[in-house]
C-alpha cells in the first residue's frame, strides 16, 4: 500500500491508519498503530475482530470500491 500523505508529523500514518479503519467498518478508535515509525514496514492493533474476519473484510473492500479515493489529512482540512 502506499499513501501520497506527507511523511510530516506522522500525516502518512494517520491517513492510512482512517483508510484502514474504513475499509474494516470499524471506528478509528479500535485501530492502532503497534509498529509505524519512520519505515515502511508497519503493524497494526485491531479491536474486535479477528485475522479472519479482518481477511475478510478487507478482501470485501477491495472487491467491492475499485480505487479509493485519496483521504484529505486533518491539516489540509483546516486551510
Amino acid at each position: 500500500m502506499s499513501c501520497r500523505a506527507a511523511a510530516v508529523e506522522g500525516e502518512a500514518n494517520a491517513a492510512l491508519l482512517r483508510l484502514l479503519a474504513g475499509w474494516l467498518g470499524l471506528p478509528e478508535a479500535r485501530v492502532s498503530w503497534e509498529h509505524a515509525g519512520r519505515t515502511p514496514a508497519k503493524q497494526l492493533a485491531v479491536e474486535g475482530i479477528d485475522d479472519d474476519e479482518i481477511g475478510r473484510r478487507l478482501a470485501d473492500a477491495s472487491s467491492d470500491r475499485g480505487p479509493t479515493p485519496p483521504i484529505p489529512s486533518p491539516r489540509s482540512r483546516n486551510r
